[in-house]
């Protein structure tokens, strides 16, 4: 009989395939909430849960799987921060930089002069990069949807992942002796 630890250590884990699944439920129920707008109950529901928000809360049961993974190979606070960096840092980056010279000028229903003139264009990268509000996308793009402007708004999730990141580094690397006492004030917490 294998533990939850042995079963997952090792590249041959099964997380990738379930992740791509979960990916893919959040990819399909979104397509058609920004294509046709939100529609009550949302299009694909069971039980008042909808497929995307299922799969989120799988996401975040997964990520606490692999940040503790991370914590334990890694077990110093500079390598876990370099990781958990380099985990999210260089596709944001992409995104903001595809997202304001790519997408932005092909997509923009405005003129080139009003589109680069205006602050939404500027501050995409600053609100997708901060983890701040990222609801809407360069300045004049996809107006004619349901949902107006909506370029990232999935990425939501990401400001809480990076909670978790540091809650879980200052649960791990702190000094405080673990007990049945502190993990109950930790519970209550």
């Amino acid at each position: 009989m294998k533990t939850i630890g042995q079963a997952y250590s090792g590249r041959d884990n099964r997380l990738t395939p379930i992740r791509f699944v979960l990916a893919t439920a959040v990819l399909v129920e979104h397509a058609i909430i920004v294509t046709q707008g939100p529609l009550p109950p949302p299009p694909l529901a069971v039980n008042g849960w909808s497929l995307s928000y299922a799969a989120v809360n799988a996401f975040f049961i997964l990520s606490g799987f692999l940040i503790a993974d991370s914590l334990e190979r890694r077990a110093d606070i500079f390598t876990y921060t370099a990781s958990r960096a380099l985990r999210i840092l260089p596709a944001l980056v992409f995104l903001s930089l595809a997202a304001v010279f790519i997408f932005g000028p092909y997509f923009t229903e405005m003129t080139m002069a009003e589109y680069w003139a205006s602050g939404q264009t500027w501050m995409f990268p600053v609100q997708v990069l901060g983890f701040l509000d990222t609801s809407q996308g360069p300045a004049g793009i996809f107006t004619q949807l349901p949902w107006a402007g909506e370029f990232s708004a999935t990425l939501w999730t990401l400001r809480y992942e990076m909670i978790a990141y540091v809650a879980a580094a200052i649960i791990f690397f702190s000094p405080i002796p673990w007990n049945k006492h502190t993990h109950l004030v930790l519970f209550v917490v």
